[in-house]
Order: structure tokens, then C-alpha cells, then sequence
């Protein structure tokens, strides 16, 4: 071996991942994430509603418009944090075929449409935005639910051609499940799980696609 070379000399060590390991620590990274991303909201939320900030935005567009916002009444903590549903009748949309009556129940914090019928144009224009149009497959759900129900909508994202669970629970105390239809494609369930048509485009269009 000549002056100018020099000898290396390394040691490896092989460890071996036992896959559930890896399960388990990302299972917690998650878990982590998810408390973290919880607390900061509610801590945001309270901060601004005990500084009167939707009060006074509601004002401000009160003055603009003549009307309330309704901010207080509708950005509750169960909004924030799980969303609202709205429940409409037949032909849900007629006459709203622009994209901005489809962003009002977005930015209201909506996930789901429920109604016994939707307007075509109106309908796309919510899967555009993130939200869920669904109807219902027995017409006489609408009838069985009150101002202070809820529905858990158990099979999010939608599956093509497949019907969606739901639970509507009464005011009442009893549980009523029932089956909602869609007519999502592969491409609008990608719509929905990046939260809007408009963030796919900017993934795209950010990786030169």
C-alpha cells in the first residue's frame, strides 16, 4: 500500500424492524399529532370567542349587509371540531348553480348534504368544495328529524356506488339507522379527501403536472 493511500475500515451493524414496531410508533406520532392539533384549536377557539372576536365580526358584516352573520350561532366548539350537516328537501340547490352557494355550507363548517333530491349543477358544485351531497334512500328519514337531532355518518369517504351508513339519534333518545346514496366517482372521492376539486389542481400544478 503506497504512502498516499489510507486504509478504511468501517463496522455495519445490521438491525432488524420488527414490523410491528413500526406500526406501534407510528401509531403514537399520530396519536401525538392528533392531541396536539385538538388542544391547539380548542385553545385558539376560546381565546378568540373570550375576546369577542366573532361578536365583533358579526357587527362588521351586520353593518356591511344589514343582516348577522350568525358566527356565534353556528362556530360552536361541536362544529369546529366535528362539523355540521345540512338537511334540505327536494331538489336541494334549484336556482344556486353558482359555486359561491356551494362554498357558504363549507365555510360554515359542512361536511354533509342531506336531502331527498339535488339539483345537478349544484350538486357537482359541492363535491367541488369538499362537501358530501347524499340522499336519502328512504324518503321518510327526512320526516323523522328534528332541529335538535344529530347524524354520525359512519362510512366517510364514500365508496362509487356503494350507499353510505348513517345513525340519525333523536332528541328522544333512540337511534334510528338508516343507508344514504351518492353518486360520487373515483376522481370526486379524491375531491373530497383533499378537501376540495381546487386543492388537487394546486398539488398538480405545484408539482408541474
Amino acid at each position: 500500500m503506497s504512502k498516499s493511500e489510507k486504509e478504511v475500515r468501517a463496522t455495519l451493524r445490521i438491525i432488524k424492524l420488527e414490523p410491528m414496531s413500526l406500526v406501534r410508533t407510528g401509531f403514537l406520532i399520530s396519536v401525538s399529532i392528533a392531541i396536539t392539533m385538538f388542544t391547539a384549536t380548542l385553545v385558539i377557539y376560546l381565546v378568540l370567542a373570550g375576546m369577542g372576536v366573532f361578536e365583533s365580526i358579526d357587527s362588521v358584516l351586520g353593518d356591511l349587509t344589514g343582516s348577522s352573520a350568525g358566527l356565534t350561532e353556528t362556530l360552536t366548539l361541536p362544529v369546529v371540531f366535528f362539523g355540521s350537516i345540512v338537511v334540505g328537501d327536494e331538489n336541494y340547490g334549484e336556482g344556486s348553480s353558482r359555486e359561491h352557494a356551494a362554498m357558504e355550507p363549507r365555510f360554515r363548517g359542512g361536511v354533509v348534504i342531506f336531502a331527498r333530491s339535488f339539483a345537478r349543477i349544484h350538486e357537482t358544485n359541492l363535491k367541488k368544495q369538499g362537501l358530501v351531497p347524499l340522499t336519502f334512500k328512504d324518503h321518510a328519514v327526512y320526516d323523522l328529524i328534528g332541529e335538535t337531532d344529530s347524524i354520525s355518518v359512519l362510512t366517510l369517504p364514500p365508496v362509487p356506488d356503494r350507499p353510505v351508513q348513517c345513525v340519525l339519534h333523536m332528541s328522544n333518545g333512540k337511534d334510528v339507522s338508516f343507508e344514504a346514496l351518492h353518486t360520487f366517482s373515483d376522481e370526486q372521492v379524491e375531491w373530497f379527501k383533499a378537501g376540495s376539486a381546487l386543492n388537487i389542481v394546486k398539488a398538480k400544478v405545484a408539482l408541474g403536472l
